[in-house]
């Protein structure tokens, strides 16, 4: 599903222990990075929010951290690609870009009320549910927010260069 980096992800079913039936999921597979897994993990453990991706089980064989998560249809990055290529300039209307933009500040604000700052929000860390709703991924270069601080330093060494802001 995902172009080779520091993690695959597969598409696959989920069989929990508390679940009568396997369900639909996508696995992502990283080398263990404690620093990395514990953010990610905890992310998405503690912010269930319906625009942030939901995170079914995680666990570890001692090489390899797999995440089992929601699955969604596609990135905003394909949806806009595909959506160009077969003819359509740009979506549907202002609604629909206004519907994706207040789902996508929904997420932030969610990950802001668990604690968690995200850093990298660009088109292919945005996911599309099948529902078309709007959700947020790719949390490798998250933060913890400070709450106490006057303001949260972000690190901008692991984020996306082509859409860091200027300034950073």
């Amino acid at each position: 599903v995902a172009p080779e980096g520091a993690c695959k992800i597969y598409r696959g079913e989920c069989k929990a222990l508390v679940a009568a039936e396997p369900r639909p999921c996508v696995v992502k597979i990283r080398k263990i990075d404690w620093d990395l897994v514990s953010i990610e993990d905890g992310i998405m453990t503690y912010c269930r929010h319906p625009n942030v991706i939901n995170l079914f089980q995680a666990y570890e064989d001692g090489h390899s951290y797999y995440l089992a998560m929601a699955p969604c249809e596609c990135s905003l990055r394909t949806a806009i690609v595909n959506r160009t290529l077969s003819g359509l300039s740009s979506y549907d209307g202002e609604d629909l870009v206004s519907s994706l933009c207040r789902g996508i500040i929904a997420g932030a604000q969610g990950l802001h009320d668990a604690g968690f700052v995200h850093c990298n929000i660009n088109p292919d860390n945005v996911l599309l549910s099948y529902d078309q709703i709007p959700v947020l991924c790719g949390f490798s270069c998250a933060a913890i927010l400070n709450v106490d601080a006057a303001a949260t330093r972000i690190n901008t060494a692991g984020t996306t260069v082509g859409y860091r802001a200027p300034e950073l």
